[in-house]
């Protein structure tokens, strides 16, 4: 066998040695592939079979906790008792007209049976509220499945009607005892359960906080009288609004009766805080801070002088100087009036702010006399053209 021979035989040999080393290899791979999907699948199980395990104590417990919580299993027992046990919650809520009464039953007798009771009553929202929560804080397997309120003809009151039911489990004591545990959905939050119920008008939208609708800025003078009414509106129309001043007022300021008034003592800018308050439900309110600003009193108005008043000697004029019998008479017309005066020598007259007597009179011109003065009036000539000559 020369070289070349030697050659090939080794690279063959090599050859079918690599090819059994991979094969050997892949076999062995697959190997620990299966035994590690068997060991997975065998953990999968196992979490099953745990889970199963835990939901079943978990289903135990929870029936367990069913168990205290149901009616006897004992049916005329079950009615009797909890019948008992609404009658007593009715009257201890207050509720008046009250009545509980058995309305039927239904289930499997081998499973579970439910009970349901009507009960009525009249009260105030107050009294609902609270007999409602009572119910939800005994523990009962119960539920209220239909509860119905109207208004009363009384003021104020309302009619309650409502259905429940309670279960009892075929598995239940015969002679169960009442749960002595409070319902955790309304434990130690009964209370306050009351109060938003209550504190809200059911047959109306929600109540809207006053609002304050006048000046936020009053200006006022020192040691002048002042008086201010405050002004608040409700969106709500049908409420009634009171408000009052929140902390001290400026010297010499008082509140009373929704009127801010009195005499400033000292001159500067205050606030004043108002807190309104409406009788709504539940009550909303809110507070408004006002500026009062006090300064010196403005200055005396000047008047301006005007016409002087009318007079009507101004148009009361002599007309005529008329003789008659050896006698002489000025006739002088004032014309606002429409009137003509005859006057003789003594006669005496008011026109306007002229009062006279007359003195003399002539062909030419008549004298009168006014105020221990005599003027002369002369033809187509005012009483008051004449005074204004002063003739002494």
């Amino acid at each position: 066998m020369n070289q070349r021979e030697k050659l090939l035989v080794y690279l063959v040999g090599g050859l079918v040695v690599a090819v059994g080393l991979q094969f050997s290899l892949s076999g062995y791979r697959s190997g620990l592939q299966t035994r590690a999907n068997k060991l997975r699948n065998l953990e999968d199980k196992l979490i099953d079979q745990q889970e199963q395990e835990f939901a079943g104590l978990q289903a135990e417990t929870q029936i367990a906790e069913y168990r205290r919580r149901s009616l006897p299993s004992d049916p005329q027992r079950a009615q009797a008792e909890y019948k008992e046990w609404l009658e007593k919650l009715v009257s201890q809520s207050g509720l008046q007209n009250r009545a509980v009464d058995y309305v039927g039953e239904q289930g499997s007798n081998k499973l579970y049976r439910v009970y349901t009771f009507r009960i009525g009553g009249v009260g105030n929202i107050q009294k609902v509220s609270e007999f409602l929560t009572a119910f939800h804080e005994k523990n009962y397997l119960q539920r209220a499945k239909k509860l119905v309120l109207r208004p009363s003809s009384e003021e104020g009151k309302l009619l309650m009607n409502i259905d429940v039911e309670a279960i009892a489990l075929a598995d239940a004591a015969r002679d169960q005892p009442a749960p002595s545990t409070t319902d955790p959905r309304v434990d130690g939050v009964a209370p306050l359960l009351v109060e938003a119920i209550v504190n809200r008008n059911m047959f109306s939208p929600a109540n809207q906080p006053p609002r304050y609708s006048g000046e936020k800025t009053l200006t006022a003078s020192i040691d002048t009288d002042f008086s201010k009414r405050l002004k608040f509106d409700d969106p709500d129309k049908d409420h009634r609004v009171e408000y009052e001043v929140v902390g001290d007022l400026p010297a010499g300021m008082q509140f009373s009766r929704g009127e801010l008034i009195g005499r400033p003592k000292e001159k500067g800018e205050f606030d004043i805080k108002v807190r309104a308050w409406d009788n709504g439900l539940p009550s909303r309110e809110i507070e408004t801070m006002l500026v009062f600003k006090v300064g010196d009193p403005p200055p005396e108005p000047v008047v301006a002088e005007g016409p002087p008043p009318f007079d009507e000697s101004q148009q009361a004029v002599l007309t005529g100087l008329v003789q008659s019998r050896g006698q002489w008479s000025a006739w002088i017309r004032v014309r606002t009036q429409n009137k003509l005066l005859k006057l003789k020598v003594g006669d005496t007259f008011k026109v306007g702010s002229i009062e006279g007597t007359i003195v003399e009179v002539t062909d030419r011109f008549a004298v009168f006399e006014s105020d221990d003065q005599r003027f002369i009036l002369r033809h187509d000539r005012s009483l008051a053209d004449a005074k204004a000559d002063d003739l002494n």
